[in-house]
């Protein structure tokens, strides 16, 4: 073996023993990379952009500017157009309650515009349910529960008459509760 010949060591790197650093192993060329077509000059200079390539993307990009801003101004004109209502399926001062306040708080400071509690419990929170399932789905009516006492109370409850997956659409997970099992 030659005195600066590189030792394989059998995973596809090599030591080169003059620097001491490992090279990768480069790859045999495949048939079909052997066949690629070479660039040239003449075809490099044939594809440059000319003058009206260059105004017809001008012109694309300030109607796509055009178009998004006019969107969003449309969009920040009719949103919220009044107060938001919040519907929660539990009685007042409790957890949910309280979430949905500091929700509500936070969300009228954002929008602009006010947002009302409105407290329905009753029937394992079913009740809630079924009265948010019929308020107009308008974006300005929201419904603050916990997604797993809907969905047994649904399975307890056969007469409810709203569905979670038929009714709604979530919108944000806003909390995690733990549940504990103690033994006395």
């Amino acid at each position: 073996m030659a005195e600066h010949e590189a030792i394989d060591n059998g995973f596809g790197l090599r030591m080169d023993p003059a620097s001491g650093m490992l090279l990768a192993r480069r790859p045999p060329l495949t048939p079909s990379i052997a066949r690629m077509p070479q660039l040239d000059a003449t075809r490099i200079a044939s594809r440059s952009i000319t003058r009206r390539d260059a105004l017809c993307a001008f012109g694309a990009s300030l109607a796509t500017l055009g178009l998004a801003s006019a969107s969003t101004s449309a969009a920040a004109q009719g949103y919220p157009e009044r107060p938001l209502k919040m519907l929660v399926a539990y009685p007042p001062a409790g957890a949910t309650d309280i979430l949905a306040r500091l929700i509500g708080q936070k969300l009228g400071d954002k929008l602009a515009q006010s947002v009302v509690i409105d407290n329905r419990p009753g029937a394992g929170s079913t009740l809630g349910m079924d009265i948010a399932a019929r308020l107009p789905a308008d974006g300005h009516n929201l419904f603050l529960s916990a997604v797993t006492t809907q969905a047994i109370a649904s399975y307890l409850y056969p007469n409810t008459k709203a569905d979670l997956a038929r009714d709604f659409v979530p919108v944000s997970l806003i909390a995690n509760a733990p549940h504990m099992l103690i033994v006395n």
